[in-house]
C-alpha cells in the first residue's frame, strides 16, 4: 500500500472541523459497496490505462507512466524524472542536468512525496483494497476504509460516500497527520477522460479547494509518433 499524505495547504482549511469516527461493520454488504464504487469510478479502465498525466492545484505536474513504472515531476523550473521500483532518475533546473548526486537524490524523494500524495487524491477509491485494508458499511450508504499496515500510518481512516451513480462525492478523513479529525474532503465537476476514466476535477474543503488541470489518460504511451519523454532513463534502471 502506498503511503497516505494530505497537501499542506489543506491543514488550516481541516482545524475548523472535528468528529468522531463510526465504527461500520465489516462483512458482504460493506465488499457489495466497495465493488460497486470501484465499478462506478472506472477501474477496469483504469487498469487498462498506460499513462497519466495531470496537474495538482495549481502547484505541480506529474505524468505517470504506469506500465513501465516511470514518472516526471515538474514544478517551477525543476524536473524529476524517476524510476518507481529503484528510485534512479535524473533531475534538472531550467533545462539543465542537475549533476550533484545528493541534490539528485533529494528532488526525488520531493518528486516521489508528491506523487504518493496527489496520486492519492486523484483517485482515493482506488487504494481501497490494498494490502491491510478493511472495510465497512456506515449505514445507509457510506464506506469506511481503516488501513491497519503499510504506509507511515497505520490506522488511519476514511469514509467514502457516493453519489446516486455511485460515484465518490465526500470524503471524510481520520489521519494521525491531522490533529482535527472527520475533515471533509467534497469531489464535484467529474469529467471522463480518454481511456473512460472518470476524473472529479474539484475537491472542495472547508476553506480551499483542490482542482486538477491538465488531465489527460493515455491508453498507449508515448502515444505513437511521439518522443518518449523518459528516453533519458533508458535503459530503464
Amino acid at each position: 500500500m502506498i503511503r497516505r499524505l494530505i497537501p499542506l495547504i489543506l491543514l488550516p482549511a481541516l482545524a475548523l472541523t472535528c468528529s468522531s469516527i463510526p465504527s461500520g461493520k465489516e462483512g458482504e454488504a460493506a465488499e457489495k459497496l466497495a465493488a460497486d464504487m470501484l465499478q462506478a469510478a472506472g477501474l477496469p479502465q483504469w487498469q487498462k490505462t498506460a499513462a497519466v498525466e495531470f496537474t495538482f492545484a495549481g502547484m505541480r505536474s506529474h505524468l505517470w507512466d504506469k506500465a513501465r513504472g516511470l514518472v516526471q515531476y515538474r514544478k517551477g523550473d525543476i524536473v524529476v524524472r524517476f524510476s518507481k521500483d529503484s528510485f534512479r532518475g535524473v533531475a534538472y533546473e531550467k533545462g539543465k542536468r542537475i549533476e550533484d548526486g545528493k541534490r539528485v537524490w533529494s528532488l526525488i524523494e520531493e518528486a516521489n512525496s508528491a506523487f504518493i500524495n496527489d496520486t492519492f487524491w486523484l483517485q482515493p477509491l482506488f487504494h481501497i483494497s490494498s494490502p491491510g485494508a478493511r472495510r465497512y458499511l456506515i449505514e445507509p450508504d457510506s464506506l469506511r476504509v481503516t488501513f491497519f499496515e503499510g504506509g507511515v500510518t497505520p490506522g488511519d481512516s476514511y469514509i467514502f460516500t457516493p453519489a446516486a451513480d455511485r460515484r465518490l462525492q465526500k470524503m471524510q478523513m481520520w489521519v494521525k497527520i491531522l490533529p482535527v479529525k472527520g475533515a471533509v474532503a467534497e469531489f464535484s465537476e467529474y469529467t471522463t477522460t480518454e481511456t473512460g476514466v472518470p476524473v472529479a476535477l474539484r475537491r472542495k474543503t472547508a476553506v480551499k479547494d483542490i482542482v486538477l488541470s491538465g488531465v489527460k489518460f493515455y491508453a498507449a504511451f508515448p502515444p505513437a509518433g511521439q518522443k518518449d519523454p523518459f528516453a533519458d532513463l533508458s535503459p530503464t534502471p
